[in-house]
């Protein structure tokens, strides 16, 4: 039906406004630059989600990924905020792997690509190069990476926010980003291959 709000539009738009009440009670001005970007990103993917036919996979792993981004840096285990908690004791310091933070900026970046592919997709020649599609929906997510590593360092500039980390923390982000996003290009490449006709003679 047209006009119709997608389901996960609604589910986000609850949840977020559920966290930004919170972190306003806080004072979490680091947590409230990033709600107000992630208002923009629901706002874009209902948009032009018509357009381009986001998959429900991409649209429900947005919804999955921004609760555990919220709840992350919303709440604590055991007096450690869940953002910083090791997952798995891969690498000692200063490298610290594998924290919640990297696993969480993986799937995120697994997500993103989904969306990027469905618009590529959507604007590519039917007999385009795969290859070169999934280039270009690499180089255009890790933009998007860098992108979000700028937003993270203007919260310490303009609010003083301790949460984001120094030098380290700011590569290994880009290197999880950039594992989420080879995965997931691979993933659609995959796809493709099994639905192309080609593959089926």
């Amino acid at each position: 039906m047209a006009g119709r709000i997608a389901a996960t539009t609604v589910i986000n738009a609850v949840v977020l406004a559920g966290f930004a009440v919170l972190f306003l009670a806080r004072r979490n001005y680091e947590f409230i630059v990033y709600a107000s970007s992630l208002v923009v990103a629901i706002a874009l993917i209902e948009v032009t989600g018509r357009k381009f036919a986001y998959s429900l996979t991409a649209r429900a792993g947005f919804s999955v990924w921004m609760f555990l981004h919220l709840a992350g840096g919303a709440f604590s285990i055991n007096g450690e905020r869940i953002y910083d908690t090791m997952l798995l004791s891969i690498a000692g310091k200063p490298y610290d792997i594998l924290k919640f933070d990297q696993a969480i900026h993986a799937f995120c970046y697994f997500v993103i690509t989904l969306f990027l592919d469905a618009v590529v997709r959507h604007l590519s020649r039917k007999d385009s190069s795969m290859l070169l599609s999934a280039v270009i929906v690499v180089l255009a997510a890790m933009g998007i990476s860098a992108l979000n590593e700028v937003i993270e360092f203007a919260t310490v500039v303009f609010f003083g926010a301790k949460g984001v980390g120094g030098y380290y923390n700011n590569a290994l982000d880009l290197v999880f980003n950039l594992i989420g996003i080879l995965a997931a290009a691979a993933l659609c490449t995959a796809t493709k291959r099994a639905d192309s006709p080609s593959s089926t003679r």
